[in-house]
């Protein structure tokens, strides 16, 4: 599932070569990683030594990042934090700390809707494992007190994070992705990296161009409801973009008739019952894209619309449950194509 989840969110068109021995620097070099609960893809542009260097440091940085922020991983700094919930504060790294700074704003933005605090109702439904199962009304009930961004107490001096109550988790599988595409990127770019792409589980950042076009990467976004893969529009990104998707189809099971996706809402410890089933966020960080296309998705296209357009440098692309496109008003200068209905 989780390399189908890959193929599924975007589509990356690209009309590359394969690399050969006599590398010519308009082919891509390519890599891949397993990491982070997801794979993630790295093309880059430009001298075989400094590429191979630059997809070694990205595989490091993903692992550090997995390393402190992953629920999976026992001694993991987010889960140090979960087990010291109502006792004692968890001095944490300065990516764990960031990581979780920035989820707390969004937190606040959307009044709780999304909440990084969303563990124990993730835990309940396990959507996306072996056991995934609708929990009854009174297991919500029993664990939604639980979800409480208010009672996540930070000190910015020590970076230290404090759960107040017994039992909260905190779960950062919405953003972390986002924070370490911004780090690779970065380092691209420090390294002398002038042309690049990273796509972390559909988190894809750019640096650069695509040298074989001599122009702006393009990226497909993939219709949602069509399982061929079809993509209902192509956005072009200049270099630092990026471009995050949310939607009900990544990770889902369908019990009875009803879909139940991965997308909690922390006001009712449900899958989001919003009118999106995708969102399509272009912005400058990644992290920010991340946390927006799941806040967007969760707040429902009005609010979601309305949220983009007083920000500056994004934009979205919406598709609603009656598959009506819609856009913000700034991101018609991405799409390079776009169907008029799905």
């Amino acid at each position: 599932m989780k390399s189908q989840k890959l193929m599924i969110i975007i589509t990356i068109l690209l009309l590359i070569t394969a690399c050969s021995n006599n590398h010519n620097k308009k082919d891509p070099l390519k890599a891949s990683y397993n990491g982070m609960g997801t794979i993630a893809d790295f093309i880059i542009f430009g001298e075989e030594t400094l590429a191979a260097e630059g997809f070694e440091k990205a595989k490091k940085i993903m692992i550090d990042i997995e390393n402190k922020m992953s629920l999976n991983i026992e001694d993991s700094e987010i889960n140090k934090i979960n087990l010291q919930a109502g006792k004692d504060k968890v001095v944490v790294s300065e990516d764990t700390f960031n990581v979780i700074s920035r989820g707390l704003y969004f937190s606040e933005l959307t009044n709780g809707s999304y909440d990084i605090s969303i563990g124990p109702i993730t835990k309940l439904w396990n959507i996306g494992k072996n056991d995934e199962r609708v929990p009854s009304n009174e297991e919500i009930i029993e664990k939604l007190p639980l979800v409480d961004y208010n009672k996540i107490i930070v000190d910015i001096e020590e970076k230290s994070v404090f759960l107040e109550k017994e039992g909260m988790e905190l779960d950062l599988g919405s953003i972390a992705k986002g924070y370490a595409a911004d780090k690779i990127i970065s380092t691209f770019k420090d390294m002398g990296i002038e042309n690049a792409l990273i796509n972390i589980g559909g988190n894809i950042k750019v640096l650069g161009k695509n040298p074989q076009r001599n122009r702006s990467w393009m990226v497909g976004l993939r219709n949602p409801r069509d399982a061929r893969g079809s993509h209902f529009a192509t956005i072009k990104l200049d270099s630092g973009k990026t471009v995050v998707t949310s939607g009900d189809y990544e990770r889902f099971f369908i019990k009875e008739g009803i879909r139940y996706h991965h997308i909690f809402d922390g006001n009712i410890g449900r899958p989001s019952k919003s009118d999106i089933i995708g969102v399509s966020i272009i912005a400058e960080n990644s992290i920010d894209a991340d946390g927006l296309s799941t806040s967007v998705f969760l707040l429902g296209s009005k609010k979601g619309l309305n949220l983009i357009e007083q920000m500056d440098g994004v934009e979205a692309v919406l598709v609603t449950k009656n598959l009506k496109l819609i856009t913000t008003k700034g991101a018609e200068g991405f799409i390079e194509e776009m169907k008029n209905q799905l």
